[in-house]
């Protein structure tokens, strides 16, 4: 992974992050900005969280059974809570947040409550009221905060794969998702 700081039109200065210097992978999948600046990455190799400190970066490893459900991540997401959401390849999704109290990261390995967690979930899109899930083999989810209700949308809602990769809003409120198959836009409006 690499941090590009551009320092003039035509100086750019790259700090390359990697196993040599602590990652616990160089499989990173996503990237995560805490209020305090630091990084929260979705990796291979677990959750890696890291700050600048003068010259040096501080890298922080979360990993391991006992401690998330799964090390193969493949996005990760703040949410309006500060809540860092994490989707896994094998194990759902899991929230983590840094305790001011102890320092330490509190885990919720069931966000869902008493819904089931989509086994495989490759991207994440928050809202302030929600969080859509994208999943490659059951469709796209979206979990309602305040109900504590898990929604799925697929083939039969009118998606035109259940085998999606990913999703971005744009500014006019429409979700766009890309399926293994076809692109295609959906009208958030039509499909909620």
């Amino acid at each position: 992974m690499n941090r590009i700081q551009v320092k003039s039109a035509d100086s750019l200065k790259v700090d390359v992050l990697d196993q040599s210097n602590g990652m616990s992978s160089n499989a990173i999948f996503g990237l995560a900005e805490a209020d305090d600046g630091s990084i929260w990455a979705a990796s291979f190799g677990g959750v890696n969280r890291f700050k600048k400190e003068g010259q040096q970066y501080k890298i922080d490893v979360i990993q391991g059974p006992g401690k998330i459900p799964s090390d193969l991540l493949l996005c990760v997401e703040k949410d309006a809570e500060g809540w860092f959401w994490f989707g896994s390849y094998d194990a759902g999704v899991f929230k983590l947040k840094i305790n001011p109290q102890t320092g330490h990261p509190d885990l919720e390995a069931s966000p869902f409550g008493n819904n089931p967690s989509p086994a495989s979930v490759w991207d994440l899109l928050p809202e302030k009221e929600s969080m859509w899930l994208v999943t490659a083999e059951n469709g796209l989810f979206r979990y309602f905060h305040k109900a504590k209700q898990l929604e799925n949308y697929g083939n039969k809602e009118g998606l035109a794969s259940n085998q999606l990769l990913c999703l971005e809003k744009d500014r006019e409120g429409n979700v766009w998702m890309v399926s293994l198959y076809r692109d295609w836009e959906t009208d958030r409006k039509s499909v909620v």
